[in-house]
């Protein structure tokens, strides 16, 4: 049963991991759009701010969760390797690890990145 509890570790690392680090990608991309005044071109062009921000919020989301990906394999072979001990995870506990509670952790992102878009820049939503 000890097994089982550090496997259900590995949960926490999305709902710790993705919004934190996605939130500064996300800071990121719209300094890079600030400084370069690129939002400009890209609503010239007939493209709604919402495709814009689902653009922004997808390359956003791949990033952060391949981190994830190779975080999580990181801890479980640091457990593997350095304590011997191998994580197990059951479907239940895949299934949140890998699918639940990532898109939990980017619907989170994406309410504030679009918060924090719609403040910075209010002009562009309307």
């Amino acid at each position: 049963m000890p097994v089982l509890i550090i496997g259900s570790s590995m949960l926490y690392l999305s709902l710790l991991g993705i919004p934190f680090l996605g939130n500064i990608i996300l800071a990121r991309f719209l300094y890079e759009e600030r400084k370069e005044n690129a939002v400009y071109v890209l609503l010239a062009s007939g493209i709604s701010p919402i495709i814009i921000w689902l653009g922004k919020m997808t390359i956003t989301f791949i990033i952060v969760y391949l981190v994830f990906l190779i975080s999580t394999l990181i801890y479980y072979l640091v457990f593997l390797l350095f304590f011997g001990i191998p994580l197990v995870l059951n479907a239940n506990l895949f299934m949140i690890t890998f699918i639940v509670a990532p898109l939990l952790s980017f619907g989170f992102l994406s309410i504030l990145g679009y918060l924090f878009w719609a403040l910075k820049t209010p002009s562009y939503l309307v």
